[in-house]
């Protein structure tokens, strides 16, 4: 008769799989608005901001609003394993629980990886946001906001291991930049946005941006500027050291979107014709979501030469 795992057994193994998904600390999380979708393709209403309040004289003025609408599609993603009937039959130590937790922490760290390919592509053609355009460029224009650059290249010294003092400029570069970003009436749009700000850096970065945000002298001098003036995310799936990001991630909007369809789901096949056919435990997990660019004037790609 093929080995099959007890209820207690795969009632633990399920509870080792969640428990150590919603326990895994990830980075996406910080940078994506998340949005529940309804249906496998998903349209988005990037709604235009409102004119400024005018002065009531003879009458009301009725103004249009510019929204912004595209369509976004569900991805589906799985993934499948066997384990051996070898290893459920002479598991002593925990293997299968140690397995599920294995699991756990690919997903949840998969999402971050799809989180930072968004970055190191956001600046190759057909990578576009809500309005069509290359996320990360130079030259779009929303409306009436001017034009919007958010790819603050500049002289930063020592790509593979900026300093405090370096990392410094860069955040002042790219804020400078962004805090004077106007919305699609021409008017400051990220005058809440900025109230939070976050970096995603490779580990290379990861002395540089601790120094700048952390330390009361820089350079010899004070630091009160520096201190604080931005939250950081490092990541090894940012391999290259010639560029860090800045989001902005204070207000409802945010730099990019997470869209959910379905919760991730995980299925043990434990009957013995299963176990039999295959010669193991099999064991499936489904998820249907999409990660998307959002507002391009909430993200800046910092190129370190």
């Amino acid at each position: 008769m093929p080995t099959v795992l007890s209820n207690t057994a795969l009632k633990g193994a399920n509870n080792a799989f969640h428990m150590r998904f919603s326990a895994m600390p990830t980075i996406w999380q910080n940078h994506a608005m998340q949005i529940t979708a309804a249906t496998q393709t998903e349209p988005l209403v990037f709604p235009g901001f409102i004119p400024s309040p005018r002065q009531f004289l003879d009458g009301r003025s009725i103004q249009g609003i510019r929204d912004f609408r595209y369509n976004v599609d569900i991805q589906e993603f799985e993934l499948s394993l066997l384990i051996a009937r070898t290893t459920i039959e002479d598991d002593q130590t925990g293997t299968i629980m140690a397995r599920m937790r294995d699991l756990a922490e690919v997903w949840a760290t998969y999402k971050d990886y799809l989180f930072v390919q968004l970055l190191i592509n956001g600046a190759t053609a057909g990578s576009n946001g809500f309005d069509g355009a290359t996320f990360y460029g130079s030259s779009r224009t929303i409306g009436s906001s001017g034009t919007i650059d958010n790819t603050s290249a500049g002289a930063y010294a020592t790509a593979g291991f900026p300093t405090g003092t370096e990392t410094l400029l860069a955040i002042q570069k790219a804020t400078a930049v962004m805090d004077v970003f106007n919305n699609d009436q021409g008017q400051p749009f990220n005058v809440a946005s900025r109230t939070r700000k976050r970096m995603v850096v490779p580990p290379a970065h990861d002395r540089g941006v601790a120094e700048a945000i952390g330390s009361t002298i820089i350079g010899n001098s004070d630091n009160p500027w520096g201190r604080g003036i931005v939250e950081y995310d490092s990541t090894p799936y940012l391999t290259a050291t010639s560029k860090s990001y800045l989001n902005y991630v204070g207000s409802e909007r945010k730099p990019f979107i997470y869209m959910e369809r379905t919760p991730l789901e995980l299925v043990f096949f434990n009957d013995e014709q299963s176990i039999a056919e295959k010669n193991g435990l099999l064991v499936l997990t489904r998820q249907r979501f999409v990660m998307t660019y959002g507002d391009p004037r909430m993200s800046n790609e910092i190129t370190w030469v």
